[in-house]
């Protein structure tokens, strides 16, 4: 479970793990029958909701960023699970990439530049979100097991890392 509050302001964003997507689509977070207690019993009281939604996370790239005169970036061209945080890394990139393509008068290789580094991202953080996410009990278990194994190997990190900073995508 995700829990971040702002403690100046009445705000919090939840994030409730797969067991709680059982939910019928009427049930709000607060009326569920206290399932959110149940997954961090004594750790948050909720006085009041002002506003709840679902959550679906969706991975698509655009099949072309380029018709005619119209050309995508950012989330128009590709949208994806905030998993990692690379949305606004890769969106900023694809407008710098855009500007320089169109100053150079080479608009023709913006779609061919940026179109797999879309792919790459949505790819990874389908992957992230599906191993964060998982029903599977015995999956689980493997990636509580591997994950902070994998967290002492270097090379690992450094893997991870420059492909979460989005540095491999100049």
């Amino acid at each position: 479970m995700l829990l971040k509050v702002a403690p100046r302001y009445p705000v919090a964003t939840i994030a409730l793990w797969p067991r709680f997507r059982t939910l019928p689509p009427h049930q709000t977070w607060s009326s569920s029958g206290g399932c959110w207690r149940s997954a961090c019993p004594g750790e948050a009281t909720v006085t009041a909701l002002a506003w709840s939604s679902r959550f679906r996370v969706h991975h698509r790239v655009e099949d072309h960023y380029r018709d005619r005169r119209l050309l995508l970036a950012g989330d128009a061209a590709h949208v994806h699970s905030p998993t990692g945080g690379q949305g606004m890394n890769t969106g900023i990139q694809d407008g710098y990439t855009l500007g320089t393509a169109f100053a150079a008068g080479q608009l023709a290789s913006y779609e061919a530049s940026r179109r797999p580094v879309a792919q790459r991202v949505v790819a990874l953080t389908d992957r992230m979100t599906r191993i964060a996410t998982t029903h599977n009990r015995v999956a689980r278990a493997g990636r509580n097991l591997a994950l902070p194994l994998l967290g002492h190997v270097p090379a690992f990190r450094t893997k991870l890392a420059t492909e979460i900073a989005d540095l491999n995508y100049r």
